[in-house]
């Protein structure tokens, strides 16, 4: 039977990780927002729930890695800690750059484009820079879809390490 100290760590580490799913839930989301060039109000209301939820992540790790005896779950929770941080300091490197040069989405009404019968569809929507943009959020999704998914990995491996080093 488990001691009160292991119950007490495995109910901070689920914390910490319900913590982290809501961070990256927001995650998520804001990459599909900047990638659907959507409302830059909305985007914002996602960013100021992301610094909410980051920061319940930061103190639920906290309280959790101070639970942690064992040398190598420390530094493996470190890195955890570290790479959630990453992606989020990435994304708000991303979302800042995309708010300095994205315009609302209704200007491109105001685009003085032209259509002419001799233009195809890959030539017209070559000339809207919103494109260009988009495709390089959705690479960055997935950029960052790819560390989230590295952690989500690192994380049961790290779960087993700390089973059997307590065996």
């Amino acid at each position: 039977m488990a001691s009160g100290n292991e119950q007490l760590i495995d109910q901070f580490k689920e914390i910490c990780t319900s913590a982290e799913a809501h961070v990256s839930e927001k995650v998520n989301k804001l990459n599909e927002l900047m990638a659907a060039c959507e409302n830059i109000d909305a985007l914002k209301d996602v960013h100021k729930e992301l610094k909410g939820v980051l920061k319940e992540f930061q103190i639920a790790h906290k309280a959790y890695h101070s639970l942690i005896k064992n040398e190598a779950e420390q530094e493996e929770s470190t890195r955890y800690y570290n790479s959630v941080l990453e992606i989020v300091t990435e994304l708000e490197k991303e979302i800042s750059s995309w708010i300095t040069h994205a315009k609302p989405p209704s200007s491109l009404a105001d685009q003085n484009d032209n259509v002419h019968p001799e233009d195809s569809i890959s030539s017209v929507e070559s000339r809207t820079p919103y494109r260009t943009r988009s495709a390089v959020s959705v690479s960055r999704s997935s950029a960052s879809s790819k560390a989230r998914s590295a952690v989500r990995k690192a994380a049961p491996e790290a779960r087993v390490a700390t089973l059997q080093s307590l065996h």
